[in-house]
């Protein structure tokens, strides 16, 4: 966060891994960890970013946007469950985009 847009620790609150996703790709097993955290009111966050376009999306429109398929699930679970419990996740996904999600608390 610090490289691409400027955010340290401190400019968070209740920063916390929430998903690791494994994803099978060919002969590539892909894994992302999602971390989901709360800006504080005071965080300053720099408007260009290295790694693309920066851009902020309502929730109710993120799932609207085009994202890997991990992202696409793990979106949709924290946003119908996640977002109202701290348990951890894995998420699995194989080659024909089969998923599931399991509570490893």
């Amino acid at each position: 966060m610090k490289e691409e847009i400027g955010l340290r620790e401190r400019d968070l609150n209740d920063l916390n891994l929430r998903y690791f996703a494994l994803r099978n790709v060919g002969n590539e097993l892909r894994i992302n960890y999602y971390f989901f955290a709360d800006l504080k009111p005071n965080a300053v966050i720099n408007e260009k970013c290295s790694e693309g376009i920066l851009e902020w999306v309502a929730l109710d429109k993120v799932n609207d946007r085009k994202m890997p398929v991990t992202a696409q699930y793990v979106i949709k679970h924290y946003l119908e469950i996640g977002i109202n419990t701290d348990e951890l996740y894995s998420v699995s996904v194989d080659s024909k985009d089969n998923f599931s999600i399991a509570s490893l608390s």
